[in-house]
């Protein structure tokens, strides 16, 4: 995940510190990034960080990450059995149906 350390505008907006960005919103993305006004936040240095904006900046980065993570929606994964077959269910398809064919008589109506 990708905080901004440097208040800084964009074509899209202001981008706030301690705000929370998805890189696709950024349009100089990289270059924010290698002028570290965006850092990459990851579990390693996840204490580091917060740490430094509470001392830095007074935010309390754990309310704004917790907020972050109650904010995305769950990915579930499909159950796998022991012997490798999942759980899913499967919606047959219209394609998948036999289709009857046309008579000869409807065939030669055109």
């Amino acid at each position: 995940m990708y905080i901004v350390t440097r208040t800084f505008r964009d074509a899209n907006g202001v981008f706030e510190v301690g705000s929370i960005v998805d890189p696709t919103s950024v349009k100089t993305f990289r270059s924010r990034l290698q002028q570290r006004h965006i850092v990459d936040v990851d579990e390693r240095n996840l204490d580091e960080w917060v740490t430094y904006f509470k001392n830095r900046h007074g935010i309390d980065l754990s309310t704004v990450l917790a907020e972050y993570l109650d904010a995305q929606p769950e990915v579930e994964e499909p159950v796998v059995t022991e012997d490798g077959s999942s759980n899913d269910q499967t919606i047959p398809s219209a394609e998948s149906e036999e289709l009857e064919p046309a008579s000869s008589e409807e065939n030669e109506s055109w």
